[in-house]
């Protein structure tokens, strides 16, 4: 089988997977099957960026043993705490990929709080944002990632960060938040959102692409640094399950405190 072969099929799968779960949900059966399809998942990520870590399998056990113990720990009341905490680390990320100084001996440390705040925390939203809200966040992350390399393919020549990642282009970002802003406004007519808060839902959408891509760039750079192409080898043809939710981790806190201002203006 092909490599094209391998990557749709596996693709087909997993929106199944994802998409089934989701309606399973708002048909009655409960969210069970969401819940259990995000558990797999946060876990493989946690795995995958210890490993990216350069942790030896005892320590990968031990940091994925803290993933899920602090997923407990950052549930609600303490779950919008998480948030802007995981949002400030994102920031900090950003910074590092922008060519900002940054000690060489913290980073070690920074990177694994990172993977321990961001991948419970993303968890731990997309169960509570279950309904039309977690579909909206997706559809935004899923068109940001494929306009911008479809874009940048056929018109990208200036890289983003070519020193962590020679494929993202200024040309793929431009053309990802153009991508966006067309699509978010029938997004939130479809979230039956007062008109009143369109302009707000667009500038939310457009930031949390532009915060899937510094995700994106980050598990670039914990791979460069690791000297390996793929986070792991769980789906055929794409790689780990990092190398397809590494722009959700960081997209995941913008989004949702931004839903929550949202709410606290409007009922919705």
């Amino acid at each position: 089988m092909s490599e094209l072969a391998k990557r749709v099929g596996t693709a087909a799968i997993l929106l199944g997977v994802v998409g089934g779960a989701l309606v399973l949900n708002e048909t009655g059966v409960g969210p069970g099957p969401w819940m259990l399809f995000v558990a797999v998942a946060c876990a493989a990520a946690v795995w995958e960026w210890a490993g990216l870590l350069g942790l030896g399998s005892p320590w990968r056990v031990v940091y994925l043993a803290v993933g899920v113990g602090l997923t407990w720990i950052l549930l609600s009341p303490t779950l919008v705490a998480a948030l802007w905490l995981a949002l400030g680390l994102w920031i900090v990320a950003l910074l590092r990929i922008a060519g900002v100084p940054f000690p060489r001996a913290a980073e070690p440390p920074f990177f694994g709080m990172l993977g321990l705040v961001a991948i419970p925390v993303a968890g731990l939203i997309l169960v509570a944002f279950l309904g039309p809200f977690a579909w909206a966040f997706l559809a935004v992350v899923i068109v940001a990632d494929t306009a911008a390399y479809a874009v940048g393919r056929r018109y990208g020549k200036t890289a983003l960060a070519p020193e962590i990642s020679p494929g993202k282009t200024h040309a793929g970002l431009i053309g990802a938040l153009l991508v966006v802003a067309a699509v978010s406004l029938p997004i939130a007519w479809s979230l039956n959102l007062p008109p009143s808060t369109w302009f707000y839902f667009v500038c939310l959408a457009l930031l949390t692409a532009c915060f899937s891509v510094v995700g994106d760039l980050t598990v670039s750079l914990l791979k460069r640094r690791a000297n390996v192409k793929d986070s792991g080898r769980l789906l055929p043809g794409h790689g780990g399950v990092l190398d397809r939710a590494d722009g959700l981790l960081a997209a995941v806190p913008v989004y949702a405190l931004g839903i929550q201002v949202l709410q606290g203006v409007v009922a919705i």
